[in-house]
């Protein structure tokens, strides 16, 4: 089967699980991992100082009162991600059956009602932001020497997947990554080959995805250009003040034409021109 193959079919046996049904979480992470070639979650053991990377890992808080409050992350990857369901898991069930209440000390069943309402509506948008909640304060309940994971994903199963980012360490600047436009996955988006890529990267090197670490690559690449194009200039003009103030001139024009005191585009074109008939110039 090709990927072509592989995506659509992904795509279309999710797609029918209904925005009501209470889809199966660790199919469809299991599913997405083969989808963007990473290993697995592995079976969860006794110890929880061996569940680093499995489904349902444990995960408990000092209430401060003389009590201990537990709960259970839908998937987790230490140093990577928490991830939640909206939906809810098996294990919410479970609890709700039971009649347990959560970390948080809301009855489960609450967790289980949340995958009932419409996708689309208010009510669904406040239930996908009270799952984030959930996965940060889970994120906050990890073990101490597992530090804060640098994304949280919430994932409506069978319809989308929310991303969300805080590469500070200190878990206290979760937001939407890449940014507001593109933070939401939809299941058609994983035919998008960078879409795929994030998630891949998501699970192996999160850390690489800092916007931070981008932005000084790309500052260090602009000043060594910037720098081999003064000599030659210098080495053309044999006046070094002369090309440092062309320089400096150029670079604040194009920041007037970021920020718009300039019309949008006109310097842009302007060296355009200069390109394609230098000798008009």
């Amino acid at each position: 089967m090709s990927d072509s193959d592989r995506i659509n079919a992904f795509i279309a046996d999710w797609a029918v699980t209904g925005g009501s049904e209470l889809a199966n979480t660790q199919s469809l992470v299991n599913g997405l991992c083969t989808l963007v070639g990473v290993d697995t979650p592995r079976g969860s053991q006794t110890d929880d100082a061996n569940n680093d990377y499995v489904f349902e890992r444990r995960v408990f808080q000092d209430n401060g009162d003389s009590t201990i409050s537990f709960g259970r992350l839908d998937a987790y990857k230490r140093g990577c991600f928490v991830l939640e369901a909206k939906q809810g898991s098996d294990a919410d069930r479970e609890a709700a059956s039971r009649g347990e209440r959560d970390l948080f000390g809301k009855p489960a069943a609450e967790r289980v009602k949340q995958g009932t309402v419409k996708r689309g509506t208010s009510g669904w948008a406040s239930a996908m932001f009270k799952a984030k909640g959930q996965a940060e304060r889970y994120a906050k309940a990890l073990p101490v020497d597992h530090g804060w994971p640098p994304f949280l994903i919430v994932t409506d199963v069978g319809h989308c997947i929310d991303l969300y980012a805080d590469f500070s360490g200190t878990g206290k600047q979760y937001t939407q990554f890449p940014d507001a436009a593109r933070f939401r996955i939809m299941l058609d988006d994983l035919r998008n080959d960078k879409v795929r890529d994030w998630l891949a990267t998501i699970w192996t090197d999160p850390l690489s995805l800092d916007p931070s670490k981008e932005a000084a690559r790309v500052t260090r690449l602009i000043a060594g250009n910037l720098a081999d194009l003064s000599k030659r200039l210098e080495t053309r003009e044999q006046n070094a003040t002369r090309v440092a103030d062309f320089l400096m001139r150029c670079l604040f024009t194009m920041f007037a034409e970021d920020v718009r005191l300039i019309p949008e585009g006109s310097f842009t074109a302007l060296l355009k021109r200069m390109k394609d008939m230098p000798e008009n110039f």
